[in-house]
């Protein structure tokens, strides 16, 4: 089924934004390679929706405010994340500076260059904005579109969706 929509993004891998790695029914001008904590190459309010699945947790705590505030920047009336979080209880989680040694043996997410690993708390005041509101309805009604083999795995993280008032 074609819905006709229209996406632009950018990966900081360029396997990511290649023939190869790229989906398929996504067309090559729809992406580039950027890095994140570099100012995002869109104007203000470009976009209906921003998604951000799997970033969050690969940005350096020192470089998050700036690329928050990009996504902010460049979202006209909707964001969708996904972030890898821990509960606060059983795992801590753990802040990653530029330059410090991955603690591999530790904690198996650092493999797969999660830096910044904290609990859902922690993300939403990240991304508190007054004018900007988390809708946990549509969270739970994105799970209930999801067949019951991917809902495990979409647990482990946190799903947010946000929307600006006006």
């Amino acid at each position: 089924m074609e819905l006709e929509i229209e996406a632009h993004g950018f990966d900081w891998s360029k396997w990511a934004v290649s023939d190869e790695g790229r989906f398929s029914r996504c067309k090559p001008e729809w992406l580039t390679c950027h890095d994140a904590t570099k100012r995002w190459p869109y104007p203000d309010k470009s976009f209906d929706l921003v998604t951000a699945l799997d970033l969050y947790e690969h940005i350096y705590f020192e470089n998050l405010p700036f690329v928050i505030d990009e996504m902010f920047r460049v979202a006209r009336k909707w964001i969708f994340l996904e972030i890898a979080t821990v509960d606060g209880i059983k795992e801590k989680g753990y802040l990653l500076k530029k330059g410090e040694p991955i603690p591999i043996a530790e904690d198996g997410r650092t493999w797969a260059g999660h830096v910044t690993v904290q609990t859902e708390s922690f993300w939403i005041e990240q991304f508190n904005r007054e004018d900007w509101l988390v809708r946990r309805d549509l969270v739970n009604w994105f799970f209930s579109l999801l067949a019951p083999l991917t809902i495990p795995n979409w647990l482990l993280n946190t799903v947010l969706v946000m929307e600006r008032i006006e």
